[in-house]
């Protein structure tokens, strides 16, 4: 048996040595799991900036850094590695840590509320003439998908990428629409009294989240228009929400503070938090997708010997947290090296192993 394990662990370590991470298969759809980082606008700077934030509200860093220029509306990419948003009436694109920001529209007509499709190769905006475009991510390719005289627009494309919800005021009301991806097949899912504005897909399809009455509130719906309910009724405004991407909780914006902060609550519209706390507006949120990488155990874009780590803690039957974790230091260094994965690799194949000095024992 021992022999075995040795073999099968000598194994596991030359199939991890000649993976690349480029061969790794990739899914570009948001997945269920633990909740990642949030974007916002806030004005605290003097004018809107992107911000990121940890999803307790911790950790809020200007990234986009640009006095003077308004910026706005920050949407993740489905592998939750970069930001669109709206600048200064345009498109652009970012790195989550706001490095490499690059304009998709050039600037000649108004675009705004980008949204992403599931392949992260395209997104649909608002336009300055009240309808929704698609453009490739590089700038190429605009195509108009609606064409109505009223106003249509912040889109939200769903996470199969057949759908994109919208809203438009083409019945004389302010209501929800879906379409297909090419811009066929308009249906009103809300004709109902009042305003219906900010639709966001449930991680898997199956509900929209939206801002509807006077005052605002967070409803949520079916995918087909039914069964709209609201969740967390507030007596001021509360709009704009975004799913976690584990589908059980939703950041939405509210004025019960007296100005514009960023809360988050439960699906049901309990445990509802205040995130931001800040004295200048923040609105607009968007929940970062998870990283969706076969064999990226710590969610960091690469499959490396961090996630060998985890692989081999659990084929030794190790407690191996839930996704994106931060990977266990087994030798009490606060560093991850080779030497983790040898400790972890001698536990396998049940050989003796020497921890330092008062480091706790392998699976205790």
């Amino acid at each position: 048996m021992k022999g075995s394990l040795v073999i099968a662990a000598g194994i596991l370590l030359v199939v991890i040595a000649g993976i690349a991470a480029d061969d790794i298969p990739r899914s570009e759809a948001t997945v269920p799991g633990d909740n990642s980082k949030i974007a916002f606008t806030s004005d605290r700077d003097g004018n809107p900036e992107i911000y990121v934030m940890n999803p307790d509200g911790t950790g809020q860093t200007n990234v986009t850094n640009t006095p003077g220029i308004p910026e706005d509306f920050p949407a993740w990419s489905p592998n939750g590695r970069k930001i669109a948003y709206g600048r200064d009436n345009s498109i652009w694109v970012m790195n989550a840590d706001g490095t490499g920001q690059q304009p998709v529209t050039d600037g000649t007509f108004t675009a705004g509320n980008p949204a992403w499709s599931p392949d992260g190769l395209k997104l649909a905006f608002s336009s300055g003439d009240g309808n929704i475009y698609v453009v490739g991510v590089d700038g190429t390719g605009k195509t108009q998908l609606t064409d109505d005289p009223a106003f249509d627009g912040f889109p939200d494309w769903s996470p199969g990428g057949t759908k994109i919800a919208f809203d438009s005021e083409r019945t004389g009301n302010r209501d929800i629409f879906v379409m297909n991806a090419d811009g066929s097949n308009e249906i009103d899912l809300t004709p109902v009294s009042g305003t219906q504005v900010f639709a966001s897909w449930s991680p898997d399809g199956a509900l929209i989240a939206l801002q509807y009455g006077a005052p605002f509130d967070v409803y949520v719906m079916n995918a087909d228009g039914s069964g709209l309910n609201a969740v967390g009724a507030n007596p001021g405004f509360d709009g704009e929400p975004a799913w976690s991407p584990d589908g059980s909780r939703i950041a939405f914006g509210t004025d019960r503070d007296g100005n514009e902060e960023i809360y988050a609550m439960d699906v049901d519209g309990s445990d509802q938090t205040n995130l931001t706390q800040n004295a200048a507006k923040d609105s607009h949120a968007d929940w970062q997708p998870l990283n969706d990488i076969a064999g990226d155990a710590d969610c960091d874009g690469e499959v490396d010997s961090v996630d060998a780590l985890q692989v081999l803690r659990s084929i030794a039957g190790l407690p191996n947290p839930a996704a994106c974790i931060d990977a266990g230091n087994v030798k009490c260094d606060d560093a991850l090296t080779a030497v983790d994965s040898l400790f972890i690799l001698r536990y396998v194949a049940q050989l003796p192993v020497n921890l330092p000095q008062n480091c706790p024992e392998i699976g205790s």
